[in-house]
This record gives C-alpha cells, sequence and structure tokens, in this order.
C-alpha cells in the first residue's frame, strides 16, 4: 500500500543487519557442536545493550533509520561476539574476504540507488545486475559456480 511506501527507503539496511544476523547464527554452529551453548547469553547480551545505546541516541536524529542502524550495529555485534567466542571453543574457517567482497558491492549499489535517486522497477532490476556483474568483476564467483549457473540457465 502507498503509505507504506517511506519505509522501503531502510529495507536494505535492516537486509543488510539480517546479513549479520545471518553470520551470527552461523558462527554459534561450534558452540552447539561443543555443547558450549550457555555462551551463547553472551552474544545476546552484548546485542541487545549495543541496540538499546544506538536506539537512545540514533532515533532521536534519525527516527526509523536511526531504529534501521540500531539494528544493523547491534547484530554485527553479535556476529563479532561470536566470532571472538567461537574462535576458543571451535575454531571454523570463513571465507571473509568473499564476504567483504558481497558487502562491498552491496554498498557500491545501494549508494548508487541513493546518489541517483531514480525510482523504477527497471532501474532497480538493473542494479540488481549491475550487483551480479560487480560480483563477477571482483572475482566473487568460483569457476565451479559459475559453471552450475550456465549449467541451470541453459536447462531452462
Amino acid at each position: 500500500h502507498p503509505k507504506y511506501w517511506s519505509g522501503v527507503e531502510i529495507v536494505p539496511i535492516v537486509l543488510l543487519a539480517y546479513i549479520f544476523l545471518g553470520i551470527a547464527t552461523n558462527l554459534s554452529a561450534g558452540l552447539y557442536i561443543q555443547k558450549k551453548t550457555g555462551l551463547t547469553s553472551v552474544h545476546t547480551f552484548v546485542g541487545a545493550g549495543v541496540n538499546i545505546f544506538a536506539n537512545y541516541f540514533l532515533i532521536p536524529i534519525w527516527g526509523m533509520y536511526g531504529a534501521a542502524l540500531a539494528t544493523l550495529f547491534a547484530y554485527i555485534a553479535m556476529a563479532v561476539t561470536l566470532y571472538i567466542i567461537s574462535r576458543k571453543i571451535y575454531p571454523i574457517e570463513y571465507e571473509f574476504v568473499r564476504l567483504g567482497k558481497i558487502i562491498l558491492c552491496t554498498i557500491i549499489i545501494y549508494g548508487s540507488f541513493e546518489l541517483l535517486d531514480y525510482n523504477s522497477g527497471l532501474f532497480r532490476c538493473g542494479l540488481l545486475v549491475l550487483w551480479l556483474v560487480g560480483l563477477w568483476g571482483v572475482g566473487f564467483f568460483y569457476k565451479g559456480e559459475i559453471q552450475r549457473l550456465k549449467k541451470l540457465v541453459i536447462k531452462n
């Protein structure tokens, strides 16, 4: 409904926040494997503290953007906390360079969307394609992934 369209502008921030929540969820696997689930409460308290603090300062200044940023900061803090804890309990090697490439391309595309301020479906689809091309350009995809994608496209 059109009265909710103003909220669409915070969706990229919230989606990025949920990426970090997903990272935190993955990082907690080692704690469950080692049966150290009591330690998962640490990241929850850290995230809650960051969220409360950030909401207190950001919402009066930026309103819903402040709330979205507070959520992003809280989920980043949770992921970092779980990373530190899980590295000691059950170290798993993650592909942080690839994650950085996704974040870099996402920030560039989101920034382009905000700077150009052109709001059409075709433009948004074009940015999505550019995001994928950007990921390809920074070497995100492995050869095997590209080959599998080609097979999927050719099949259909």
